[in-house]
């Protein structure tokens, strides 16, 4: 209840505040400067008492992620546990993941380079998406650091369904050191779906 009311707060505050640039759409993506500094604040910092009474929803969460069978290797990162996440930015299903996302990722590191984005009014056909215009985050242009895990997000279209530069369904995003081959990593569409990974499309 706590973690709700906060990100109530945080998407009203996210609706204000000084417009950026809009999009091919028409929409807003938020507010920048100072007052984008503030909602990143707030998501990135909600009390660990917060987060420690809302624990794990008391049942109340059934999409939980579930281990998908033929991934017998984890995916990792330096060393570290990672967390692969793949989505779009016109997407509103993604639009919702992000915000928890940050929040829990934000217990365990550091976010640089967010920013506040919309999801789509309308999809390629030109009908409505559900929840359109949903306000978010956009990982494009985010690191993220942590002694404890990695995570790597790619995101495959803007909100208005252009493909940022270099960024392909099948690439990684930051660049990654090349690996050696394996029946389990020589095909990166496939390991996107193993255990430790958060897929979204």
């Amino acid at each position: 209840m706590v973690l709700a009311i906060v990100l109530v707060f945080v998407v009203v505050k996210l609706n204000g505040g000084k417009p950026a640039a809009s999009s091919a759409q028409g929409l807003s993506n938020g507010p920048t400067g100072s007052s984008l500094s503030a909602v990143v604040d707030k998501v990135t910092s909600v009390p660990a008492s917060a987060l420690n009474t809302v624990g794990d929803g008391g049942g109340a969460v059934t999409g939980k992620p579930t281990t998908i069978s033929g991934t017998n290797t984890p995916l990792t990162e330096n060393g570290k546990p990672e967390m692969f996440y793949t989505g779009a930015e016109y997407c509103p299903y993604c639009a919702a993941e992000r915000w928890a996302m940050i929040v829990a990722l934000s217990r365990f590191g550091t976010f640089k380079g967010l920013a506040t984005v919309h999801s789509a009014v309308a999809n390629g056909a030109g009908n409505a998406e559900p929840d359109p215009d949903t306000p978010t985050f956009t990982f494009l242009h985010a690191t993220y650091s942590s002694p404890y895990l990695s995570f790597t997000p790619l995101e495959i279209q803007t909100n208005s369904r252009t493909r940022p530069p270099g960024r392909t369904p099948t690439c990684r995003s930051p660049p990654r050191p090349s690996r050696p081959s394996s029946p389990s990593t020589t095909a990166r569409p496939a390991r996107s779906r193993s255990s430790t990974s958060a897929t979204s499309t």
